[in-house]
């Protein structure tokens, strides 16, 4: 009896703990821009560059103790992000992560509603204000760089 209360322990807890199955996944060009919107809205700067992308086949996985479409782990500071595969080019659920990533720990403070990244925050004229504010403060760069008096 005990052998098999033991390996039900063992089996919730890698179900608990062990990642989804997932394939890695080369990160789009486009997540580049989105890391640098992520990296604009939020004040923060982070490594793109160390983070490694898997994507599940499934329209959600279990991580965690619980069903999501996208997360954000970090194993000895090396961050991984899962995405589902249905969201895998989903702007909001691939910035959502990389928030994660550059806050560095779970949990949602209020910067994810300050930069649109929750359901309640995307799909509201907020969102459309921050991506004219992100072009203009592009535009606005991109010209003092070339300095007065050229076009």
């Amino acid at each position: 009896m005990r052998f098999l209360v033991l390996t039900f322990m063992l089996v919730s807890l890698a179900w608990f703990l062990l990642p989804p199955r997932s394939t890695v996944l080369d990160p789009p060009p486009q997540y580049r821009a989105w890391w640098a919107k992520t990296e604009a809205c939020s004040g923060l700067v982070g490594n793109f560059d160390t983070i490694t992308w898997r994507v599940t086949p499934d329209d959600h996985f279990y991580i965690a103790g619980r069903w999501v479409i996208g997360a954000w782990r970090t194993l000895l500071d090396h961050p991984t992000i899962y995405l589902a595969a249905k969201y895998q080019n989903s702007e909001m659920i691939v910035r959502h992560e990389m928030l994660h990533d550059l806050i560095g720990v779970p949990g949602h403070p209020p910067l994810f509603e300050q930069c649109y990244l929750t359901w309640n925050t995307w799909y509201t004229l907020g969102r459309l204000d921050y991506d004219y504010r992100y072009k203009r403060t592009q535009e606005q760069e991109s010209t003092e760089r070339q300095g007065p008096g050229t076009n």
